[in-house]
This record gives structure tokens, C-alpha cells and sequence, in this order.
């Protein structure tokens, strides 16, 4: 009896050292050696993140988290969902503070960002439609230069288009190095549509030219796969959500 005991006993303690090894094994397959030669543990769940992220913040909904990457490096901006445990987006800026605070338009954030994640593997994350005028033009350079995005940019020849437009589409589309589609429309086919409008009395006498520019978004958004139609007032954060026309054939 004593004999079996000790067998027992032997085959425990056997089997605590195999644990015991493992785990350490595991330990050190997951451990970060530094310049000094120290190891470093990390304890629980761990992404990879930027170059020395010295801080970063929850926003209020707790859905958004921000962090600040200061290397010597490439420096950046990182914004992550902390429960998907998801880098949502990464943008490089000049120089990297340590303060962070999170704006207002948080929700707006989240749209951006999944603008981007459901384009990135694509050529482009989203149609511009650019008339040349003030709002299109503005929308085209802060998504580009403030947000990152890589718009299509799309623009529907009507027949109406002044020097002045054609102008500053072919500067912005230079300056931002982005392609640009044009799309010219039957002018016969729209005269007589307007100018049937003009003599029935009909109030909003552009709706033949406003429908045809919709249309053709939708048709080059479907063709080349992109999600997103971005109209000139998506940059103002209260109606944002609202304007963003995403569909998902």
C-alpha cells in the first residue's frame, strides 16, 4: 500500500513540473525582451499598436478608444473599438502630442472609420461627386487631406459647366493627385427635358438635371464596388449621419 502511495505521489508531482514547464514555457513564448536584456510579461489580451504609444483615452461611450504613438518613428494616431479588440483607423500627422481628447462628433469618428475598414481593399472608399462649386470642392480636400479617404471622384457633365468649374475640378483633382470620371450627358435629351419643365410651370425646374446626377453616382458607385456616397454636407458632424448614403449591393 505504502509502495502505491509513493507511485502516486511520484506521478503527481511529475505531472505539476510537466504544468509548471509548460506554462513557463508559454510565459516566455509570449515575453518581450528589452535593450537591457530584461524580459517583459505582458499580463492578459495585447495588440500590436504604433511606434512607443505613450497615451491614450476611452471616449464617453466607452466604444472608441484613442491612442497617441510618439517614436522616433513614424508617428500617428490610432483609434481602436476596444471591445472588438479592432484597430479602426491609423493616421499619420507631422508631429504626435501627448494630449488627446476626444471631440463632440464621436459618432461621425466611428463613420469615417468604417469607411475606410469596409474600403480597404479596395481602390477607393467612397464616391465624391464634384461640380467644381464651393461645397463639392470643399468636401473633396477635407476628405482627402483631413481624413484620409480615397474618394472616386465623379463628375456629371450636364451642359451647364462654366470655365470657372471645369477649372477648379481639373486643380483639385491635380493638387490631391486623385482620378476623376467624367460622365457627359445626352445634351439634346436634357434641353428637351428642361425645357419642357420651364413650359409646364412646375415648380424645381432642375429636378431633370438633379436626377441624372444621382443616377449616375449610384451606377459608378455599383460598378466599381464602392459602398459609400459622400454628398457636400457630410462634413458638417450634425447631419452627417443623415446625408452619408451607403447601400450595400
Amino acid at each position: 500500500m505504502k509502495i502505491v502511495s509513493k507511485i502516486f505521489l511520484v506521478i503527481i508531482l511529475f505531472a505539476q513540473q510537466q504544468v509548471i514547464a509548460q506554462s513557463l514555457d508559454q510565459m516566455q513564448a509570449k515575453s518581450v525582451r528589452l535593450p537591457n536584456g530584461w524580459s517583459l510579461t505582458p499580463v492578459g489580451r495585447s495588440m500590436p499598436l504604433g511606434d512607443l504609444p505613450l497615451n491614450m483615452i476611452l471616449s464617453k461611450s466607452g466604444k472608441l478608444l484613442a491612442v497617441t504613438n510618439n517614436g522616433q518613428g513614424v508617428q500617428s494616431i490610432q483609434l481602436i473599438d476596444p471591445q472588438k479588440e479592432q484597430l479602426l483607423d491609423s493616421v499619420v500627422i507631422a508631429k504626435s502630442w501627448y494630449g488627446l481628447a476626444f471631440s463632440s462628433d464621436e459618432k461621425f469618428l466611428e463613420l469615417i472609420a468604417n469607411i475606410k475598414r469596409k474600403g480597404k481593399n479596395s481602390k477607393y472608399d467612397c464616391v465624391i461627386g464634384l461640380s467644381g462649386g464651393l461645397d463639392s470642392s470643399y468636401l473633396l480636400h477635407v476628405a482627402v487631406k483631413k481624413y484620409g479617404l480615397r474618394p472616386l471622384v465623379f463628375h456629371v457633365d450636364g451642359g451647364w459647366n462654366t470655365e470657372a468649374a471645369v477649372k477648379n475640378i481639373h486643380s483639385l483633382v491635380e493638387g490631391l493627385g486623385l482620378e476623376l470620371i467624367t460622365d457627359v450627358i445626352n445634351w439634346k435629351e436634357m434641353r428637351d427635358l428642361q425645357l419642357a419643365f420651364f413650359r409646364s410651370g412646375v415648380p424645381h425646374i432642375d429636378l431633370p438635371q438633379d436626377h441624372a446626377f444621382i443616377a449616375s453616382l449610384y451606377k459608378f458607385a455599383l460598378k466599381h464596388k464602392v459602398k459609400y456616397i459622400l454628398p457636400p454636407v457630410c462634413f458638417n458632424p450634425a447631419i452627417a449621419l443623415q446625408a452619408v448614403s451607403g447601400f450595400s449591393k
